[in-house]
Formats: C-alpha cells, structure tokens, sequence
C-alpha cells in the first residue's frame, strides 16, 4: 500500500506500516 498516501492523511505511519 501506499504509505505516503497514509502519511498525508494519518499522522500515525508507524501503526499503518505494521497494517501493511
């Protein structure tokens, strides 16, 4: 997934690094 579309929106990478 796209984690620097994640990152504009949710501020929190890390929890959607470990969902990817």
């Amino acid at each position: 997934k796209d984690i620097h579309f994640y990152n504009k929106v949710i501020p929190d990478v890390s929890n959607l690094a470990n969902y990817d």
